[in-house]
């Protein structure tokens, strides 16, 4: 019973969509480029390269200066065609350039005049309309094979079948439901769990691998300060190493604690215990350090406000010249007049490094 239904819900759309053809402006069966391919396997492109090419005869047959036109749609299909297989940028193309060329066609549309009331009295004849598109709309239609009455027809029958197959799994949809439910729940638990153990794995293992590379890079640092030094035991070398780690942590302890000393010290003048304008905990100690060790301090700040100044002038010329090189290859591809200036700034760009 079941297939029955089935074959006869799948005649009737059929039947339904008798006539509809691809969308596409063009022969898909020619296609051979990955952009003309992925036209024609999206519907969404295909429609939009058939109101594309609607959209561009009108424009041209309204246009003063068709030439220019077809220079401008000829140069838009070559950015088009870089799209390549991405449909969203094909359809985010199509629908700007049909944006385009809708205000150059209702430019120099003329506007409709607009005809006066007839008198109650007085008779009507309706004009014999010249458009074929008019003249098909105002024919009659109560031929008993139209379109329109198949497509009455269909959705009766389809109605009746998608109500009556509602209504028999009514029963048992409930409890599938539930089950499935439950299926469900239970399989997305399992690929958390499972992604989970997966990340962790990775950790672990990136964990692992940064530590061998660590400890290799110490043995050879370690083989090199060696033969540099002869009198030097692997002993004495691992006790300075230690002492220089020591010396480290204690080193970012005590900033740490200076650091929440400092926080105190505000709390404490913004509750009220501390007087205003008492210096913090921090400038006490750099003010009480010797004046050599300050300006050492000074001109190891300044040295490092120069490096990172210097590295972001690195980082925005290498910017400058990634983008001075991409637009070259698209005034070389596309032949916009500009590469010789480009090229000509590249170079300078180079020679300025």
């Amino acid at each position: 019973m079941n297939k029955l239904i089935f074959v006869a819900l799948g005649f009737l759309l059929n039947l339904s969509f008798i006539g509809v053809v691809n969308a596409a402006s063009f022969d898909c069966s020619k296609a051979g480029t990955p952009f003309e391919k992925t036209i024609c396997a999206n519907p969404t492109l295909s429609s939009l390269d058939e109101q594309m090419a609607s959209a561009y005869s009108a424009a041209k047959s309204a246009s003063s200066n068709p030439d220019q036109l077809k220079a401008d749609q000829i140069a838009w299909i070559k950015g088009a065609r870089s799209c390549g297989t991405d449909a969203l940028c094909i359809e985010n193309t199509y629908r700007n350039r049909m944006t385009e060329l809708s205000p150059r066609q209702a430019a120099v549309s003329a506007p409709v005049a607009e005809q006066p009331m007839p008198h109650p009295n007085q008779n009507i004849e309706t004009p014999v309309a010249s458009n074929s598109y008019v003249a098909n709309s105002q024919a009659p239609s109560n031929t008993s094979g139209g379109s329109g009455f198949l497509w009455v027809i269909a959705i009766a029958v389809i109605g009746g079948l998608v109500f009556f197959l509602k209504k028999k799994g009514s029963s048992s949809g409930s409890s599938g439901a539930s089950v499935q439910e439950k299926k469900e729940g239970g399989a997305s638990f399992l690929k958390a769990m499972v992604n989970t153990s997966e990340m962790n794995r990775w950790k672990e293992e990136t964990f692992h691998t940064q530590a061998k590379q660590d400890a290799k890079n110490d043995k050879v640092i370690k083989d090199i300060a060696l033969k540099a030094n002869p009198g030097m035991s692997e002993a004495a070398y691992d006790a300075m190493k230690a002492a220089e780690v020591a010396a480290k942590q204690a080193k970012k302890q005590e900033e740490l604690d200076m650091k929440a000393a400092d926080i105190a010290h505000w709390e404490g003048i913004a509750a009220g215990t501390i007087p205003a304008g008492t210096p913090p905990p921090s400038q006490v100690a750099y003010e009480a350090l010797p004046l050599e060790v300050r300006l050492q301090m000074e001109a190891n700040k300044d040295a490092m406000l120069i490096a990172r100044h210097n590295a972001e002038q690195a980082r925005q010329h290498n910017a400058r010249v990634d983008k001075t090189v991409n637009d070259l290859r698209n005034a070389e591809i596309f032949n916009t007049g500009q590469a010789e200036y480009l090229r000509q700034e590249l170079e300078a760009l180079k020679a300025k490094k």
